[in-house]
Formats: structure tokens, sequence, C-alpha cells
């Protein structure tokens, strides 16, 4: 047995003792051997860890979560007094543990001292007010709403965020206050099925089923007595003099009264209840403690508690604070009181025990690192190291040595990868021999130990390989449909496009009824007050185009402009393609050079790279290497956002390139993205035998010479560089492969270059413009493509803050990381002031260096000063979002965002995504004016952010925009035009057919088919009431010309909103009926009392003859069913009237019998 005098010692403690004292052990260890080989005695009842900081607590919850039922407990992290808003997200996460600990759940809990001393609800609060969901349960979806209203849940049309619900028909979205989300399927008043839900696609997931869901009561329960009452007797009404005071504690309760929650209430908490109590209070009397290095977990607490009473007594006296928050004693008991349960005393540091302490309580590890005491038996040895490969196998050999006759080699792996790897080596290197006296285990340790007491050496994968940092959550990824999301944000007076009429303002959706029939129409407005009803399944033909402030010109019904921009359009998209379609067969042809299969020297390059590859990102790689290896030079292109790890990508392919003995070049369009990767290159290739270097202006002329000289004698192996690389001048030894960065930002001079040096070699393009789904299904099988679109893991999370104007928590924030010798990025995004803001800021922070940025500077003076942050000659960036791509200074890791509530989601992330790019902590803070009520969107947006969600789901729908104008980027400047002019989807559309035409592949395909039907199809009111919903269904419905798609999303409809109305059956029956038409050459099908009337496009029909001949055919043979009319249309004749679901057999039956089903 492993650790076996371990294993007695908490034995021992677990029948005998309550307290045990382990020295010489570091936290990161220990979780390894709890979970590992000791869960039996430490996990058998709730347990909570105890940190000394927020640090060790993420490293101790990242080292444990791989267990079941571990929840990390978080505090506030920061000052009470500071106008820093608490997270709300903190708070449920919090709810959730004591809920479970109320429910006597067996779960494991990893804290601080700060939030373990925190105070919060009593647990008679969850007791006496949650209530259970069952299965088979009977309570009404009516008395279900009341219910959940009552308890503080809030009504939403999708449920996306904790505490709120959503009722549609016989189906009910909870999202609990400390649950995952559920649906439940009614049958009348009973509760038939519990299921799971999605929360990015809102789909239900059936794998997931529940029979029981407890209910606590949300945040909004306490706007009620007694916990308004109890709030209003701890804070006492100020005196007189302090008028600020005064003003925020009536607007608070005048909140209150009205049965809202105001801002900041997660701070308030303990002040709704008597007697508040902390976590402690809701653990069962078995539950064991573990204390990780309490001596400093109590310094720290101290500490914090003596800077929070500080805080306040300064406060207390300002005349002109706004602070009502009270003393620090009604938030924090000052220590643990004394407590019946087990605890474990963890220490790193193994100080001499004072005499006077119990031997039998303690026991010293002393743990040995693994790395100095291989080093010190090599030295002993005269073998000393040069590079990381004989440290390998020196190090294999020393540990095969001091395991000849007895002991153990525990190796630890975090993914099979590494696993594999190890395996190979210590099989090279003789140790597989061991037998069973080696052993693999699954878990996170940063660093291997050696435990003398039994001669157990436990190898960590990172003590050979780079140390995988944390993988991000996994978000579900679904293909929205980008135009559908699009629509949906329509508002009135907004413009929207046309295929056949071109820009006009959206006037609403319109319930018009004729003839014992009702259907939906969406409205249009032209020019001279002309209107156009577009029937909901054409939407298809619709796309929004601009917001109404844009002050756009409306097209004409009466003029021809559009048609000619259709004309101009098309024709140059069919050069477009034809020209793609040329340069992929020329590439196909030229032959290239295939390089070798990747080999273990490369597997070592792979190993060592320090974060887990996200499956996106390893696709892209393996897509990378199998065209390297082919006979024909590679042509990719990588897509993914700023900082979803691209450049690994091209560092693979570098690496693959250097070890065939070829060189690399990587183009980038900025001097200062030559210097970033020049960096980041050096420190990726440090310990393998690759030479990197650069060209740009920062280098002397001799400098450069030299540079080129060595390029030309194959010295050089990665050459980084702007334009200055395609250079006449510029000879290499022996190119492989190009790499070329955001190559739609180099000119067209540049481009022809670029032409002339891509011949014959592999090239990989990358860039950070987001491609819309359509553009890249466009580009199948012209370009190959590879997509990035998980987000990576978080070298660091990043700590975002959202803070009110405030000078004091502004200057601490600035003076926080200047302290730690980082530097900040201020973002302003007004030019007009900001040499005004630099100013203030040098007043607010005297000795920081300030450095304005902006894009009305010119390009020279912008890098200089970039350059000149990235060298850490200014401590502070004061820019405006120019600072949104392309910079990446891992030295800068704290982000004020002024105005923050200004910008959209999709900007606030990715400018918070250039922090927190190397190990250590990144802090954003979201800066909102003090006095300013801010409306609901903006406020749901910056707490998106402020969740611990990487991306919500909002961000996909604000990124929309983004994707419609990375389009144009990448087709080039002629192509942005026509997609300004007809509409981005109507482009896509033009895009696709000129590429199946070239290729031989039209197919006849009417999409634009219109269906007059005499009976009702539409969505009602009643089954979707969301406006924005419905506009986003119709139009998915309708952009459907495929049958499995069509159905897809009728099953996502049904599971969302229960059984379909009649109404709605009849639009699905006219959508599929369309799909079985489009390809018969219709433009018009007529359905009027018991007959079908199908009108032909004269012109698909001229140019098809084939297609004409079989309809003649098919028609004239059947007389008595069908009448061939003079104008070419056809009249079908019916017994009975016709209905929905005979158009669609009909419509079945005729494109089976034309064969063109």
């Amino acid at each position: 047995m492993l650790f076996s005098g371990l294993q007695t010692k908490l034995h021992y403690w677990n029948d005998h003792q309550q307290l045990l004292q382990l020295k010489g052990i570091s936290p990161n260890q220990w979780c390894l051997l709890a979970g590992s080989y000791f869960q039996d005695q430490l996990f058998a009842s709730s347990h909570v860890h105890i940190c000394s900081d927020q640090d060790e607590a993420e490293e101790v919850y990242e080292a444990l979560k791989h267990l079941k039922n571990v929840y990390f407990y978080p505090g506030h992290n920061h000052s009470l007094y500071s106008s820093i808003l608490t997270s709300e997200s903190s708070l449920l996460a919090r709810w959730s543990v004591l809920q479970r600990l109320v429910k006597n759940e067996k779960i494991i809990v990893v804290t601080t001292w700060e939030a373990a001393l925190m105070l919060g609800p009593d647990p008679a609060f969850f007791k006496e007010k949650s209530f259970s969901i069952k299965k088979d349960d009977i309570i009404s979806p009516l008395d279900l709403a009341k219910r959940l209203t009552e308890m503080g849940y809030f009504p939403a049309s999708t449920v996306e965020e904790p505490g709120t619900f959503s009722r549609r028909g016989e189906i009910f979205d909870i999202y609990p206050v400390a649950h995952p989300p559920f649906r439940l399927h009614y049958f009348d008043d009973l509760i038939e099925e519990i299921f799971g839900i999605e929360v990015a696609t809102q789909k239900t997931n059936r794998e997931q089923t529940f029979q029981e869901v407890c209910l606590v009561p949300g945040p909004g329960y306490l706007t009620r007595d007694p916990f308004a009452t109890n709030l209003r007797a701890k804070i006492p009404q100020p005196q007189p003099s302090f008028k600020n005071k005064y003003e925020v504690r009536k607007q608070l309760f005048q909140k209150m009264n009205e049965g809202q929650l105001f801002d900041n209430y997660p701070l308030f908490i303990p002040l709704f209840f008597e007697k508040p109590q902390t976590l402690m209070d809701y653990l069962p009397a078995n539950a064991k403690l573990t204390y990780f290095n309490s001596d400093n977990g109590q310094k720290n607490f101290d500490l914090f508690l003596a800077q929070q009473s500080e805080d306040h007594a300064a406060l207390q006296d300002d005349v002109e604070s706004s602070s009502i928050v009270p003393p620090p004693d009604g938030f924090y008991h000052s220590e643990f009181k004394p407590h019946p349960f087990k605890a474990l005393q963890i220490d790193q540091l193994d100080i001499t025990l004072s005499l006077d302490q119990h031997l039998d309580r303690e026991l010293h590890l002393n743990l040995e690192k693994l790395k100095s005491h291989l080093q010190m038996k090599m030295q002993l040895a005269g073998k000393i190291p040069e590079n990381k490969f004989e440290y390998i196998k020196g190090s294999l050999k020393v540990l095969k040595t001091e395991l000849k006759s007895y002991g153990h080699l525990v190796v630890t792996y975090k993914s099979e990868n590494a696993r594999q790897e190890l395996e190979y080596l210590l099989e090279e290197n003789g140790l597989k021999a061991l037998g069973e006296r080696l052993h693999f285990v699954s878990g996170k340790l940063d660093e291997g130990f050696y435990y003398k007491n039994e001669n157990i050496y436990v190898l960590s994968e990172s003590d050979f390989f780079a140390i995988k940092k944390k993988k991000t959550k996994q978000l579900a990824t679904s293909n929205k449909d980008l135009f559908a999301e699009q629509l949906a944000t329509l508002k009135i007076n907004d413009y929207v496009i046309h295929r056949d009429y071109g820009i006009g303002v959206y006037k609403g959706l319109e319930t018009i009824s004729a003839m014992d029939q009702q259907n939906d129409y969406l409205v249009i407005l032209y020019e001279d007050n002309d209107k156009v009803y577009v029937p909901v399944y054409k939407l298809n033909l619709v796309q929004k185009h601009a917001d109404s402030s844009s002050g756009l010109k409306v097209a004409s019904l009466k003029s021809k402009k559009f048609n000619d921009l259709k004309t101009k359009a098309r024709s140059s998209v069919k050069k477009l393609a034809f020209d793609l379609l040329r340069l992929q067969a020329e590439r196909k042809l030229g032959g290239g050079f295939p390089f070798s299969p990747p080999d273990h020297l490369f597997k070592e390059f792979e190993l060592s790279f320090a974060f887990e590859e996200t499956p996106d990102q390893s696709k892209a790689i393996n897509d990378v290497l199998e065209d390297m290896q082919q006979q024909f030079p590679m042509d990719r292109l990588v897509c993914g956002d700023v900082g979803f790890g691209k450049t690994e990508v091209a560092m693979r392919a570098a690496m693959k390139a250097v070890l065939d003995k070829k060189q690399v070049v990587i183009l980038v369009p900025t001097t200062v993205l030559a210097l970033q990767h020049f960096h980041s290159f050096t420190k990726r290739f440090e310990n393998f035998p690759v030479i990197v270097d650069f060209i740009s202006r920062f280098k002397t002329a001799k400098e450069k010479t030299q540079t080129m000289q060595k390029v030309a004698e194959g010295k050089i192996d990665i050459l980084i560089g702007t334009h200055a690389v395609l250079s006449e001048k510029l000879e290499f030894h022996d190119l492989g492969l190009l790499v070329i960065d955001e190559e739609h930002r180099f000119g067209v001079a540049h481009k022809e270059k670029l032409k002339v040096l891509k011949t014959g070699i592999d090239v990989l393009t990358m860039t950070a413009t987001p491609i819309p789904r359509t553009l890249q299904l466009s580009f199948l099988g012209i370009r190959d493509l590879s997509l990035i679109q998980t987000a990576p893991p978080r070298r660091q999370a990043i700590k975002t803050y959202i803070i009110k104007e405030d000078d004091l928590t502004l200057k601490s924030a600035i003076e926080k990381e200047l302290s730690r010798g980082g530097q900040v990025y201020y973002v302003h995004n007004r030019v007009h002031d900001i040499e005004e803001h630099e100013i203030y800021l040098k007043k607010l922070v005297p000795k920081a260096r300030v450095s304005v940025t902006h894009g009305q500077m010119n390009e020279r003076e912008l890098e200089k000063r970039i350059n000149d942050f990235y060298d850490h000659k200014s401590d502070i960036l004061l820019a405006t979002t120019i600072i949104e791509s392309g910079i990446d200074i891992p030295n800068a890791n704290t982000m004020i965002i002024d105005r923050a509530d200004t910008y959209g989601l999709a900007q606030l992330h990715q400018l918070r995504g250039r922090i927190g790019r190397s190990d250590r902590k990144a802090y954003a803070y979201f800066m909102v004016p003090e006095n300013r009520v801010l409306s609901d969107s903006s406020q749901r947006r910056l707490q998106a952010l402020q969740t611990y969600a990487e991306m919500g789901g909002g961000f996909s729908l604000a990124s929309s925009d983004m994707e419609i104008r990375g389009a144009g980027d990448i087709l080039g400047g002629e192509q942005s035009g026509h997609i300004e002019g007809i509409g981005l989807e109507f482009y896509m559309d033009l895009l696709q057919e000129a590429i199946q035409e070239i290729r031989g592949e039209h197919k006849v395909s009417a999409k634009n088919i219109e269906i007059q039907a005499s009976f009702s199809a539409y969505i009602p009111n009643a089954y979707i009431a969301d406006h924005a919903l419905r506009l986003k269904y119709y139009k998915r419905l309708s952009n459907c010309n495929e049958m499995n798609r069509l159905e897809d999303i009728i099953v996502e409809i049904t599971d969302a909103f229960g059984l379909t109305p009649r109404e709605l059956e009849a639009l699905y029956s006219i959508l599929r009926a369309r799909i079985y038409f489009q390809t018969l050459g219709l433009r018009l099908v007529k359905v009027s009392a018991s007959q079908i009337g199908l009108y032909f496009n004269q012109e698909i029909l001229n140019h098809n003859t084939q297609l004409r001949d079989k309809m003649l055919s098919f028609f004239m043979n059947k007389p008595k069913f069908y009448k061939l009319n003079p104008d070419s249309s056809v009249t079908s004749f019916f017994k009975e009237p016709v209905n929905h679901q005979m158009l669609l057999e009909f419509a079945k039956h005729i494109a089976a019998e034309m064969g063109v089903c």
C-alpha cells in the first residue's frame, strides 16, 4: 500500500483525534494524494477546505474539481467600502452551496478565510422558504408562475440566467438559483417529465432527467418583510449634514418599497437577516475541515478586517461621502468559533516544532522537490545536463538506479497524449521493468516530489513537459443562423433589404385577415409611401441592413436601380468565383514539397505547449500537418478570435518545416506585431534547436543586411517581418513555409509580390476577422478553411469588477498593478477629450508614466508609442478601442474601461481579451457613471461579463454585426461595395450559385416561389408571444431549402414551445411543399377552393428544355387530373376544398412523378 504511514495516521485521526497537522506538503501535493489515495478517509462526509487567500483557493479548486460534488464558495475579494459593485454570480454560487448543505448533501467545498467568516442568510431561510417540484406533481402552470413570482423569480422569454422562468403552453422552463435550468412537460396540470436544458441552445437535454428539484428563493424575495424591516433597522438614518448618504438611503428604500432590489444589493445580504450566519453554521456534525497554511490565512484575514475598519472610519465622518455601508462587524465574524469538526492543518513550511506540542498530532512529511533531488544526484555523478533532452534522459537514469531494489514510481498525467509519451520515455529508458512498482495516476500536479520515508518518487508530466494550464469551461457551440439572429433584433423603422425591391424601412409584423383566413406579413415602406407586404414564409428574401439611426435612402419601387446593382454584383461574383477556382486548380497541379509525418522531437515540441489545446485548435493543427504532407503546396486559412490560439497552429507548422530542414517566413502587417511574434516565437522555441530572427524598421540598415545574409546562408530557420521580407534583395536558402497574418491588411503592391513568393511553397494564412458561417460554406472546396471558435484556457482567470466612477478605487487599482511591476491599459473612447484625461490620470497617479494612443495619429508615431509601452517605457497606455486587436503585452494585466456601459458585449469581450495573457492574475474594471441610471441592456451586458462564463450566450448575437463586417474584409474592397449594396445574405447566395455554375453543378432551383393559400398559416401570438423570437423563427424557417434542416427546426420549436397549433402546422406544410416545388421551375402556386394552380417560370423552362419536355408530357398524359392553360400554367382539380395536408401530398406526388425529387 502506497503512503502507508500517512494512511495509518489518517485512520487514527479519524477514530481518535480532533486535529492533525501535516507539515512540509504543499496544497497542490496534498490535493493529489487526497484525491488519489485518501478519498475514503477524507470525503465520506462533507468536507470544507479553507485556503489562506483567493489564489490558493483557486489552485485547490482546480486540483480537486475532477472529484464528485466539488463546489467553490467565493468571497467578495474586495473592500466593502470601495465603489466596486459586488458580484451577483458569486452570491448565487454561495447560496447554491448553502442550499446543498441544508439538504444534507455530501459535498466538498473550497473557500477562503474571508468567505468562510462572511455572514449570510440563516439556515431557516432556505429550510422554510424553499419548495420542491416533483415528477407527477399536480400544480397548474398559472399557480406555479404565481408561486415563483412570490419567491423572487422573474418571468422571461427564455431562461438564460438564474432566477428566471418562462411559460409557454404545456412547456415551463425554470432556471433556479441553486440548480441547473430545467424544463417541465405538462399534461393538463400534471407534471409529466422534468428534463435539463442546454442554456446556449435552449434545447431540451433528454439525457438529463430529474425526479425532484428543490427551488430556493431568488434574491428578489428579500424585498418583502421581515427582510426589508431588518435592513432598515441596520442602516440607520444619517445626520442632516450628510446629504449624499441621506439621498442614497432614501433611494435604496424607495426601490425596496417598489418591490425591486437596488444596485449592489449582494453586499448588503447579512443586513437583511436578524441573525445572519456563516458557512460554518450550515455544516453537519460529522463534517471535516482542512486548513491550508492557516498562519498565513489568519494573518491575511486580520489585515483584511483591519483595512475594512480603517476604510469605514475614513468614510464615516466624510460629509461628501455617499457610503451607507455599516461597520465590518455586521458582515464578518472576526474568528472561527469553537466547533465540533475534525480538522486537518496542511502547512507547506515545516518549521521546527515547539517542545510543548503534542507529537502525536503532527506528521512531518518533508516532501522534497523531485527536480532538485534529481539534479543533485546528477551533479554528484558529474553529469550536468546541457539541454532539456539530456535532462530527461539523465533524470530517468537516476530514477532507474534509485528504484533498483525497492520503492515506487508514481507518474501523474492530465492528458492521454502526455501519458502515451511518458510511457514511451519510460520504456525507452528501461523503467517499464518496474512492473507493479510503476503506477499511473490521472491528476493535476504542478511539479513532482520525492517521499523519502517510503522511497516513493512522484513524477508529474510537468517535470518533463510544459505545465498544462486549466481548461476552459466547455460551452455548447451552436451554429446559429446569423441572419435570423440579426433579424430578431429588428425594431420598427430599422432598414431592411428585400431581394427584389432593395432597401426599405421595416414597419412591423401585421396579421391580416381576409376570407376566413389569417396570416402574418412583414411590412416594408419604400419611397412615395409605397408598401410591400412580405408573407412570413418568404422572409428568406429579407435581411436586416442597418439601425434606424443610420439615415439611409430608401429605394423606389418604380426605379430599376436595384436591379442594376444586382446585375453588377452577379458578374463581379462570377469573376471572383472563377479566380478562386482557377487558383485552386493551379495549386493542385503545381508540385510541392511533401513534409514527413511528425516524429518524436515534434511530439516533444507539442507537449511543451503550456496549455491544453481546445478541440478546434487540435483540429486546425491536424489539418495543417496533413496538408503539409501532401504532394501539392498547402493553402490554408485559419480563422479565430484574437487570443484563440492561432499562433500556436503557426508554431507547430513552423516546427514541422524546420525539422525537415526548410526555412519559414512569417509575414505580419505591423512592426509591433513583428516584434511581438519575435518574442513569442523565441520563447516557444527556446529549448529546441531552432534559430528565430526578425526584420523591421526598428533594426539598423547594418543589422538588416546581416540578417539577410544569414537567411541566404540558411543560418536562420524562422524569419519574422513586415513587408520588408518581400524585398527582392532578400534571398532564402530553402524556403518551405510562408505564414501570413491578416493578409487583407496588406496593400495591392504587396499582394502582387506575395503571389510570386507563394509559388510552389506551403502557405498558411491567419485571420482574427470573424467569418460568417454562410461564407464558410461558400468557401468549402475553394479554400481550405480551419475555424477556431472555442475560447482557449485562460492562462489566469480575469477578475472582472464593475465600479462606479470614483478616484479612490481607480487610484488603488492602478497603484496595485504598478506595485507588482505591471502596466495598465486605460480605454477612453473619445479622442476629443483624451488629452484632458491624460492630465487627470497624471494628477491621480503622479508617479505613473502615461502614454496616449488613438486612431487619428500617424502610423509611425502610433507604432512607436505602442512599442515604448511594450518595452515598459510607459506604465499606463491611455487609448481608444484601437487596442482591441493585435496587441499582446504580457506585462499589462489591468484594464480600466471608461464608460463601459456604452460598449457592445462583443467589443467589451474583445478588449478584455488583451489582458490575462501571461501567468499573472489579470483585473478588468468596467467603469460606469456614478449617478446615471443604466439602461437594462447595458446592465445585462456588464453582468454577463462579470459572471464566470468567459462568454455569455449573448456573445454570438453581438458578434453577428462583426461577422458581417468581416465578410467584406476577407473578400476585399470591391466585394465590400457589392455586399453593402445588396446585403450579405443575397451576396452569399450569388457566390454559391456562381461556384456551382462554374463547376457544372448548376441545378434548377427556384427558391423564390410564392404560394397563395386559402387557409391560415402563421405562428399564433399565444404560442410564441415574444416578438423578436417570432421573427427569428420565421426567418430560420423561411431560410430552409433542405428538408432535413427544416425538420430539425420544427423539432426545436416543438421542443421549446409544446404542441403545434393548427395554423403553424399549415405554415410547416407550405414550407415543406415549397421545398418539393423548388426543383420544378415554378414561380407561383395558387390554392383556391378545390383546385391548385401551378405557374411556371418561363425563363427557367426556356433555359432547361429537358425539364420543359418532361413537364409537358407528364401533364398532357393525364388530362383527367390536370388542365394545361394557354399561358403554360397548369390547373389541378380536387373533389373537396384543398387543405394544407392535401397541398403537401400533392407537392410530394408531383416531385416524385416528375423524377426531380
